[in-house]
């Protein structure tokens, strides 16, 4: 598989997968993304993975070693059947496993499947010689089950001698604003490890979500615990952990439930009363004064629901 290795001024770390030149000339496709979100994408979809290969497996018995029995060795076997066995194994692929990987898979071993019609490495067959898409997709479930582990002790905090795939770089270029290398990786099976090197070699930052637990890259500060992803009724694991961390906090959630309140008032004072905002502004700085009072433990829980319920700032709320 050949990758370009790309650093943009903002220091983002992407790849760009070509598609084969020998099987596939001057076809133009390529497919770029984040490093440390193709990683994301492989640990979290292992049970995808898992599943891909129990269809194929499903698909092996069913079709593919009918036809190998029949045609393996011949060479008149019938187009119309070639083309049948690969729209399967496209099927497969792009029903199964999730972007980009159903892309990279399917480009990686799709002529392997023209040729062969064999998911699986026959009792005679040459595995250094020819790439099979059953066993290399359980040898590429182990990787990542590896990565999981790894990731999981580094997140954990522990400290791991980890010895990945480290290609070597095939050339090097500069063009424009991006300083490119140029990467060849033996086979699909490599790249759950070079991408944990990539990350691991460039310091990315990859956090486990302690809601949905599930690995992502931080959108802004390396300790974030929560990710961006839609968890429940619209709302992101973040939103989601910022009201529990609210709602632990009963000083907050009360603070929070009166500038609801207000908020709401102000709005339907705004076009009747030009001092509604500035009114608003000048509560919300007084309330923050007693929130932190009422957590420095000057004042109860209950004086401060108080004050947020009759409290008044120059007899204006």
């Amino acid at each position: 598989m050949d990758f370009a290795v790309t650093t943009d001024e903002q220091g983002t770390l992407a790849l760009t997968h070509h598609l084969d030149s020998f099987y596939r000339p001057n076809t133009g496709t390529k497919v770029t993304i984040d490093v440390g979100e193709l990683l994301t994408i492989i640990l979290n979809n292992v049970n995808k993975f898992d599943t891909f290969i129990k269809a194929m497996e499903t698909e092996q018995k069913e079709n593919f070693n009918q036809y190998s029995k029949e045609f393996l060795d011949d060479d008149n076997r019938p187009l119309s059947e070639e083309k049948r066995l690969n729209d399967i194994f496209r099927k497969l692929c792009y029903e199964h496993l999730p972007d980009p990987i159903n892309y990279y898979f399917y480009t990686e071993y799709s002529n392997c499947v023209d040729v062969f019609m064999s998911l699986e490495i026959p009792e005679d067959g040459d595995a250094i010689l020819y790439r099979y898409p059953l066993p290399e997709a359980r040898k590429f479930l182990w990787y990542v089950k590896d990565c999981i582990r790894d990731c999981t002790e580094l997140v954990s905090g522990k400290e791991i001698r980890y010895v990945g795939y480290a290609p070597s770089a095939i050339s090097y270029e500069f063009q424009k604003d991006l300083f490119t290398e140029m990467v060849t990786i033996e086979n699909f099976c490599n790249l759950p490890n070079y991408c944990l090197y990539l990350v691991l070699k460039n310091k990315i930052a990859v956090n486990k979500c302690q809601n949905c637990g599930k690995f992502f890259v931080p959108s802004s500060r390396s300790d974030e615990i929560y990710c961006d992803n839609i968890f429940k009724d619209g709302k992101t694991c973040k939103q989601i952990g910022y009201e529990r961390k609210v709602n632990k906090d009963e000083y907050k959630k009360a603070y929070r439930t009166a500038y609801k309140t207000k908020n709401a008032a102000k709005n339907r004072k705004l076009k009747k009363s030009p001092t509604a905002e500035d009114d608003f502004k000048e509560w919300v700085s007084e309330a923050k004064k007693e929130l932190e009072k009422a957590k420095a433990g000057e004042i109860t829980l209950e004086e401060f629901k108080r004050w947020l319920k009759e409290g008044n700032t120059n007899g204006r709320h």
